[in-house]
């Protein structure tokens, strides 16, 4: 096992490299076209993977007994319909892709204390919405790729409350520029970034691979 000095701390880069996995599992669990239309299955007691799903499918469904909760390809969901996640108390990971969420949705979702992971992809959320979002203090990954309509001040301002964050992905985030490097370099624990498709140019890429953190773009 190889251990390596990494931004003030010392990083095993077994962690590192399984980081970068997840990461791709996720891009690939996000894919389009492998799931059945309108799928409601959970897979476990702790484990529920909505696919092609309708509003009123997830009346009733929340639990606290679920850990992970993935929301797939779901065009005809609403913020409303994610109230059931109000009771998913103890849930550690959230993945919503291509949902019709614009911003009262992430209300819900930052009451999830415990949350550790979350995605969400493709979703016309309003910039300032992701201010609901400050109080998930214990995420270490948090993935919003391809949610066009995020700009660099309200980023920022999530940003500096996160201070466990990993990994971020804002990947087609157009808005995000090099408004935003000092606010990710602040970031202690930060390892990751994906930044394909965003306003940072490559000078700031290049800031961001001089402090220690690992650049996608």
């Amino acid at each position: 096992m190889l251990v390596i000095a990494w931004r003030s701390h010392l990083v095993n880069l077994t962690a590192v490299t399984a980081i970068v996995a997840c990461f791709s599992a996720v891009v690939l669990s996000c894919g389009d076209g492998q799931s059945p239309s309108n799928a409601l299955q959970s897979n476990s007691a702790t484990e529920l993977r909505l696919t092609h799903v309708e509003g009123w499918q997830l009346k009733g469904i929340g639990s606290n007994e679920y850990t992970k909760v993935f929301v797939f390809d779901s065009q005809n969901v609403v913020d409303a319909d994610f109230t059931f996640l109000s009771q998913c108390t103890e849930l550690r990971e959230l993945y919503i892709v291509r949902a019709s969420i614009t911003g009262d949705a992430l209300r819900y979702i930052g009451t999830l204390r415990k949350l550790e992971h979350l995605t969400i992809k493709a979703c016309p959320i309003r910039s300032s919405a992701i201010a609901h979002l400050k109080g998930l203090v214990e995420l270490r990954q948090l993935h919003l790729n391809e949610c066009s309509n995020l700009d660099s001040k309200d980023i920022n301002a999530l940003l500096e409350e996160l201070e466990l964050l990993e990994v971020i992905n804002l990947d087609n985030v157009p808005h995000v520029t090099d408004d935003t490097i000092a606010t990710l370099i602040r970031l202690e624990y930060l390892q990751y970034v994906r930044i394909h498709g965003t306003g940072i140019t490559a000078e700031g890429a290049d800031r961001l691979r001089k402090s220690g953190i690992r650049v996608d773009n």
